[in-house]
Parts: C-alpha cells; sequence; structure tokens
C-alpha cells in the first residue's frame, strides 16, 4: 500500500513539475514572441526613417541644384546690370556732348 502512495506522489510531483514547465515554456513563448513584435516594429521605424532620409537627401540635391542655377543667374544680371549701367553713361556722356554745344550757341 505504501508503494502505491508512493507512485502517487511521484506522480503528482511530476504533474507539478510538468504544469512548472509547461508554464515556463509558456512564458519564454510570450516573451519571444513579444521580442519578435517589437523586431518588427524597429525594422518598420528603420525603414521609414531610411525611406525619409532618402527623400530629405533628394530635396537636398534639388535645392542645391536650383541655388547653382539661382547663383548663376544672379552672376549673369549683375553682369547685365553694370553693362547697362556703363551704356546708358556712355548715352549720357554722347547726349551732353551733342546738347551742350547747341546749348551754348542759344545763350
Amino acid at each position: 500500500h505504501e508503494l502505491v502512495y508512493g507512485v502517487k506522489e511521484q506522480e503528482q510531483e511530476l504533474v507539478r513539475k510538468n504544469k512548472h514547465l509547461t508554464n515556463e515554456i509558456l512564458k519564454q513563448k510570450v516573451a519571444l514572441e513579444k521580442c519578435r513584435q517589437e523586431e518588427n516594429e524597429t525594422a518598420l521605424a528603420l525603414r521609414v526613417e531610411e525611406d525619409d532620409r532618402e527623400t530629405l537627401q533628394n530635396e537636398f540635391e534639388i535645392t542645391e541644384q536650383k541655388n547653382t542655377m539661382a547663383n548663376f543667374e544672379l552672376q549673369e544680371l549683375q553682369k547685365m546690370h553694370e553693362e547697362l549701367n556703363e551704356a546708358l553713361e556712355d548715352m549720357k556722356k554722347e547726349n551732353n556732348s551733342l546738347v551742350e554745344p547747341v546749348l551754348n550757341g542759344l545763350r
């Protein structure tokens, strides 16, 4: 009779150990799934940030090109402005050289 009682105690102990191990395995599975989910979220966030960085890089390059073109156009306009000012001064001088003798003659 004691042998049966000993076997039953061992069986109950094994059942308790089995339940404990099953619970531990379940906890580990939950922890693993949580890690996987966090990893997926991190990977997605990284892809979004990489896409954003690429977009910003493209916008930066376009802005640099526009800036270069604007600087070139500004230089051309400044040169044209100088040439037009010189032409205006030449026209004033020529006009004065033509008008002054006539004005002096009228005085």
